[in-house]
């Protein structure tokens, strides 16, 4: 079996195991919008010349008066990719929406990882958006609650994803 076959297999499996909303193939049939819940969607994408699978969700937009402060985080955060996992994080534009981004190899991925992929995205996806909310981030550094774990040593990440 190719490994395009492998991913649209899988996709046709993990929309009832994840009980998502909805998931929309694309016509070009390499890539899914996964609706997870009223708040969360991702895109999946199947990169076959390099036999990545893609994983991207919106951030949304930092506010004015904390967005150098959230880029520069967000910068650090993506210095920091082997203790987030190979996670990403960028703009979709000048002063744009901040995106998360994981990729991984295709081929090596069966359901449960597949799954679990997923579910450490949403989560992570989530905890940006909630520190972005709160406006936790300022001068590049996320604040803890009190009580709470921190989230790193370098005190960077509302989440990294865990595999």
């Amino acid at each position: 079996m190719s490994s395009k076959e492998h991913v649209h297999n899988l996709m046709a499996e993990i929309g009832p195991l994840l009980e998502l909303m909805q998931i929309t193939e694309s016509a070009e049939g390499n890539s899914w919008l996964l609706v997870v819940d009223e708040e969360t969607a991702i895109d999946l994408d199947y990169n076959e010349m390099r036999n990545r699978v893609i994983l991207a969700g919106e951030v949304g937009l930092p506010a004015d008066e904390n967005r150098y402060g959230f880029y520069e985080t967000i910068l650090q955060y993506n210095y920091l990719w082997e203790e987030t996992d190979g996670l990403k994080m960028a703009l979709d534009g000048p002063a744009g929406n901040v995106w998360i981004m994981f990729d991984t190899t295709a081929s090596d991925l069966d359901i449960s990882m597949l799954q679990t992929v997923i579910v450490n995205f949403c989560e992570t996806l989530r905890s940006w958006r909630e520190a972005m909310k709160e406006e936790k981030l300022e001068g590049g550094s996320v604040e803890n609650e009190p009580g709470s774990t921190p989230q790193s040593e370098t005190n960077l990440m509302p989440g990294a994803l865990k595999v």
